[in-house]
């Protein structure tokens, strides 16, 4: 996984100026393969494996909270 923050534009791996690339190798798939998500869609999926997550492991909540929040506020998402 990288944010498009860790690259610059004159880079190879650039991918532009916004979102979360993913990126699935072979033997994992058969051919490889990259996924671009957008930060509001990222945060979307993100935000349900959290929900999932939180049902076995309440205990974490007010820290994985506080990380999501962290999360929102840096990439302005507005969901």
């Amino acid at each position: 996984m990288c944010i498009s923050d860790d690259y610059e534009e004159w880079e190879e791996d650039y991918f532009g100026d916004e979102g979360i690339a993913f990126y699935f190798d072979y033997p994992a798939v058969k051919e490889n393969e990259e996924v671009l998500l957008d930060y509001e869609n990222f945060y979307k999926y993100l935000n349900e494996i959290v929900s999932e997550y939180l049902e076995r492991h309440s205990v974490n909540e007010p820290e994985v909270e506080k990380y999501m929040k962290r999360i929102k506020d840096r990439y302005e998402i507005k969901v």
